[in-house]
């Protein structure tokens, strides 16, 4: 089933797994295993420390030699701090304890995995999803399988894809989910015999391009469940889910000329431009007020001076203010 959100996922795999425990097609007995679920960070977001949070586990593309990380190693998140020059870290703690900081900005994101823990109850006949590739498993991303047997942390899996059975630890390889649903969003460039999307009408996820993916992942049929069919098409109609192409962009920028946008904020602009006159003579006015001349030293001079240029500056910015109330 596809569906549009990961907090629907995870619903929509409880509610799918309790209904198949009622119909035996589960085993009763459910072992609880932790694992590590992604924190769906931007790359951009990866290269910050403030995204980090306390608890959550960072695992390496690639060794960081200057601060012993090693490749493929879990690194508990212990919190944040500052280097000496003012520059903000992450401070994480290897499975020995060690701690080491780490600026995620010296190093490529993309090299970096980021992931909360959280825990999954897993039994005989669950279905599951590896959800990062693994090349010891020699697993792909979101490979599909099913559980056959369960001994304490390792699991039994029929993978789908090569039928192949493959014993694993569950507790030191943790980057699994139960496979009854995915999100739009990790399907694309997938395909499946039959589609099951789940369509809320006031999720701010639905719109045509969403939808158009979703659909577009069945080779042989599609059905769709919505609490109101035709609120969905009208929302799907309204929120095509396309961003304007540049050439719009630019298209609407030309059209932007000085012209338009003074016939558009006509009043706008000219009660600025009023309010700019008034604060200048102001500030001329003050000058007039408490400046002094440098080539007069007689105060009773200089005081006579300044009052004449005031009425003269107040005079003609009182003419103006009147011919232009004449004219509107």
């Amino acid at each position: 089933m596809l569906v549009l959100e990961n907090a629907t996922r995870l619903i929509v795999n409880n509610q799918i797994r309790d209904a198949l425990k009622r119909e035996g097609a589960i085993a009763a007995q459910d072992t609880r295993l932790a694992i590590l679920s992604p924190a769906s960070l931007s790359e951009e977001e990866k290269a910050h420390a403030r995204f980090y949070s306390t608890g959550q586990v960072v695992r390496f593309g690639r060794g960081v030699a200057a601060t012993g990380i090693a490749r493929g190693a879990e690194y508990r998140v212990t919190g944040l701090g500052r280097t000496p020059k003012g520059r903000e870290v992450v401070r994480l703690a290897d499975e020995d304890g060690r701690s080491v900081e780490w600026d995620p900005r010296l190093g490529n994101a993309r090299q970096v995995n980021v992931f909360n823990r959280e825990d999954r109850d897993l039994a005989v006949g669950d279905r599951i999803q590896w959800r990062l590739a693994n090349s010891d498993l020699a697993l792909k991303n979101a490979e599909r399988g099913t559980v056959e047997a369960i001994d304490s942390t390792r699991a039994s899996i029929r993978w789908d894809r090569s039928q192949r059975l493959q014993s694993v630890d569950l507790s030191r390889h943790k980057t699994w989910d139960h496979g009854y649903s995915e999100t739009v969003f990790s399907s694309q460039s997938k395909t499946y015999d039959r589609v099951y999307v789940l369509a809320p009408v006031n999720s701010g996820m639905v719109n045509g391009q969403n939808f158009y993916t979703a659909i577009t992942r069945a080779r042989f049929g599609v059905k769709l469940w919505t609490e109101d069919e035709k609120r969905l098409a009208n929302k799907l109609a309204q929120h095509s889910g396309e961003k304007a192409s540049a050439l719009e962009g630019l298209g609407r920028l030309s059209r932007d000329t000085a012209a338009s946008l003074s016939g558009r904020h006509r009043d706008s602009i000219r009660a600025r431009r009023e309010s700019q006159k008034v604060s200048r003579e102001s500030r001329r006015i003050d000058r007039l007020l408490t400046g002094s001349s440098k080539q007069d030293h007689r105060p009773t001079v200089r005081a006579a001076e300044s009052a004449r240029q005031l009425a003269d500056v107040m005079g003609s910015f009182l003419e103006s203010l009147l011919r232009r109330a004449a004219t509107e």
